[in-house]
C-alpha cells in the first residue's frame, strides 16, 4: 500500500490536481517546490522547498513510496532551457529517487514521440521522432529514466492537458466561446488533448500499480 508520495512540480496545473487526488486517499503528500517560488503548496501537504538538484532531492524524497516527477517546462527562450530543466532536472530526480528507494513516476509527454496523422496515432510501440527542442528534451529525460540502474519506474505520455485552473489552454475555449477559431500549425494537422482529470487517474494508476516498472505508457 503507497502511504506517502513526493511530488515535484507540485503546485503546477497538474500537480495540484494529483496532489488532492492522492490526499482524498489518505496519501500522505510532500510538495517539492522551488526554493524562489511564490507559489502556496497544495493544502495539506508538506512543503519542502529543493532545487532540481540530486543532493537537495535525496533529502525531500527520504520516506517517500513514490516519486511523481512533473517538474518541468513546455516553453522557453531558448533551447538550451529545456534541457538543462527536463532533461538534466530528471537526471537529478531520477537518481534521488532511486537512492531514496523509491519508485518513480515521471510525466513525459506525447512530443517525445513525435507527430502522428490521425488516422495513426501514436502508440507505445512506435519508433519516437520528436520535431521540437522541447519534445527532444523530453525524450531525453525519458532515456535517462530507463537508463538509470537499480530505479523502478513508470513513463507516462500525455498529450495537451487542459481542464479547471489550466491557463495554456483556456484562451482556446474563450476564443471559441466567442466565434473565434485560431488555426495552429498546418489546416490539417492533428493534436492529441486529454482531460486533467484523465491524467490524474493515469498517474494514480501508476502509483498504485507497485507491480510495473520500465514502461512507457501514451496517455490520449
Amino acid at each position: 500500500m503507497i502511504r506517502s508520495v513526493a511530488i515535484t512540480g507540485a503546485t503546477g496545473f497538474i500537480g495540484r490536481h494529483v496532489a488532492a487526488a492522492l490526499m482524498t486517499r489518505g496519501v500522505a503528500v510532500t510538495s517539492i517546490v522551488r526554493p524562489d517560488s511564490r507559489h502556496q503548496a497544495p493544502v495539506g501537504s508538506t512543503l519542502v522547498r529543493a532545487r532540481l538538484d540530486a543532493g537537495e532531492l535525496r533529502k525531500a524524497f527520504a520516506g517517500a513510496d513514490t516519486v511523481v516527477h512533473l517538474a518541468g517546462v513546455v516553453a522557453a527562450v531558448d533551447a538550451q532551457t529545456f534541457f538543462d530543466i527536463n532533461t538534466e532536472g530528471t537526471r537529478a530526480v531520477a537518481g534521488a529517487a532511486r537512492d531514496a528507494g523509491a519508485r518513480l513516476v515521471h510525466l513525459s509527454s506525447l512530443a517525445a514521440a513525435g507527430p502522428a496523422p490521425p488516422s495513426a496515432p501514436c502508440r507505445e510501440t512506435d519508433t519516437p521522432r520528436p520535431v521540437t527542442p522541447y519534445g527532444v528534451s523530453k525524450l531525453e529525460s525519458e532515456r535517462i529514466v530507463s537508463a538509470t540502474e537499480g530505479l523502478r519506474s513508470i513513463v507516462l505520455r500525455p498529450g495537451v492537458v487542459y481542464g479547471p485552473s489550466d491557463r495554456a489552454v483556456f484562451p482556446l475555449f474563450q476564443g471559441a466561446q466567442h466565434g473565434i477559431l485560431p488555426l495552429v500549425g498546418r489546416t490539417d494537422a492533428a493534436y492529441a488533448f486529454i482531460h486533467v482529470d484523465d491524467v490524474v487517474r493515469a498517474i494514480l494508476a501508476a502509483v498504485e500499480h507497485v507491480d510495473v516498472t520500465g514502461a512507457v505508457f501514451v496517455a490520449h
